[in-house]
């Protein structure tokens, strides 16, 4: 049996033609390209969404993150203790000239640190001339005698929303050493001075906090 008679056979038993049967070889290579060229459209196609995930996923949590430090913005403004406009320093303070309210030793806080340097509101009571600079020395230099009326009287931590309850207690402490007696009743003279600051409406809802 000749190459044709046999092709013709192979042929008619696969129900294809000759040309077809010839072809196969070229087919084959053919098909393996397309499938794969699937295959790396696949791939391209599934780098290209996990990609885009990812980008998306930044986004979004990017995007909350802004949004929760909104909130936390929002809740420190509420609830940050303000200066009074109208209480702030506004002129020197001499005692027994203008309006100069009482007879504050000025030498004697500066001395301790030019943070608690005193001028006058325009009511002219003593306040310190920057009463952040004033807060954050007392915190750092008198922590003795903080954590002695801190403990004595069972209160919070010392911030400038509940500074009131030191001022008060300061000078009735009982309990510690004489150097800490010192500091709490220093710390009371402080922030005797700090309140001057405040209105009165703002100092009331500080009592006791």
């Amino acid at each position: 049996m000749n190459n044709e008679k046999f092709g013709k056979l192979i042929s008619e038993a696969l129900n294809i033609s000759v040309v077809e049967l010839l072809k196969g070889e070229k087919d084959k290579k053919e098909n393996e390209d397309l499938i794969l060229n699937a295959i790396n459209l696949y791939k391209e196609e599934t780098k290209k969404k996990s990609k885009k995930k990812r980008r998306n996923i930044f986004i979004v949590t990017i995007i909350i993150l802004l949004i929760v430090l909104g909130i936390v913005l929002l809740i420190w403004q509420i609830n940050r203790t303000k200066y009074s406009e109208d209480h702030v320093f506004m002129q020197f303070y001499i005692p027994n000239t203008g309006n100069i309210k009482g007879e504050v030793d000025i030498e004697e806080f500066i001395s301790i640190s030019p943070d608690f340097a005193i001028g006058a509101n325009q009511y002219g009571y003593a306040v310190f001339i920057n009463p952040d600079k004033a807060f954050a020395r007392l915190l750092k230099d008198y922590k003795a005698g903080i954590d002695l009326i801190r403990k004595e009287f069972k209160l919070g931590k010392l911030t400038k929303n509940n500074f009131v309850s030191y001022e008060i207690y300061g000078a009735q402490v009982t309990i510690g050493t004489d150097k800490e007696k010192r500091e709490a009743r220093f710390i009371s003279r402080v922030l005797d001075i700090y309140e001057n600051s405040f209105s009165i409406d703002t100092l009331d809802k500080m009592i006791f906090h």
